[in-house]
């Protein structure tokens, strides 16, 4: 079936959201999403398990609150693409949430995230704006997007649970969390390719003095292992990323390291 071109405006309910998918091969396009709330799961969308194959395009997600998990979406069948829409101020809002703006339990191979912007979405736990789970996803893809301004506990942008394929033409800015400023991996990414990271920023946990000959240089450490922006549990593969680390610097191996570069302060 098709939605097309419709409106969901202050919804509510006590489970699931605004549309709940049953079955299979379902398109949902040309619509908005706007100040859902839902109890538990997906203010807006919430699909159940073998609800496969969803396709959502050129919709906009603003404003939608889920109290546990996916803030505007939570899909837990496999293999579904959205493309072309927007997320903006979605929130998974209680103390134990994820996935502020979409959860996607089951992933699927044919998984893919495209041309969307992510935009000051928050979950209190994991996963700012996206929280990705799914073992058979290693081709899936996250691509030509944008996160800005995300925010949560552990990945401010994205958390990584299993595996996903790869991360390519992205830019990743501002986004904010205690561990991972822009993605906390738990698992395997297989590789993040021509993406710009930029401005992210995970909690410091020391501040270390160097006593110079005419000053002293104060290095703050944070809850980062890559790029200023990723905390890394699994395997992470890198190709022509861009990064703050004191400058702007493009590798295809950045240095696994704390050390938050960009804000020493020499006095």
């Amino acid at each position: 079936s098709t939605i097309d071109g419709c409106t969901f405006k202050n919804n509510y309910a006590e489970s699931e959201g605004a549309i709940l998918v049953m079955g299979s091969n379902n398109v949902i396009s040309n619509s908005q999403f706007i100040n859902n709330q839902a109890g538990r799961y997906g203010a807006a969308i919430y699909s159940w398990a073998g609800a496969d194959n969803i396709k959502v395009d050129n919709c906009q997600f603003r404003g939608n609150t889920a109290n546990s998990i996916g803030g505007a979406i939570l899909f837990v069948g496999k293999n579904c693409q959205i493309s072309n829409s927007l997320f903006e101020n979605n929130k998974a809002s209680s103390l134990l949430s994820f996935g502020g703006a979409i959860c996607l339990e089951n992933s699927g191979d044919h998984t893919s995230i495209t041309n969307c912007t992510f935009k000051k979405n928050s979950a209190s736990i994991r996963g700012g704006a996206i929280y990705w789970m799914g073992e058979e996803s290693k081709k899936a893809i996250i691509a030509d997007s944008t996160f800005e301004r995300n925010s949560a506990n552990y990945g401010g942008a994205i958390t990584i649970v299993e595996n996903l394929g790869l991360i390519a033409n992205s830019t990743f800015e501002y986004n904010s969390a205690n561990y991972g400023g822009a993605i906390d991996n738990l698992g395997n990414i297989s590789l993040i390719a021509d993406s710009t990271f930029r401005y992210n920023k995970a909690n410091s946990v020391s501040l270390t003095e160097d006593s110079q000959e005419y000053a002293k240089v104060f290095t703050f450490k944070g809850e980062e292992d890559y790029i200023n922006a990723i905390k890394n549990y699994g395997s992470v593969n890198f190709q022509n990323v861009t990064y703050w680390d004191g400058s702007f610097v493009t590798s295809d191996s950045p240095i696994n390291s704390n050390k938050e570069a960009g804000i020493n302060i020499t006095i």
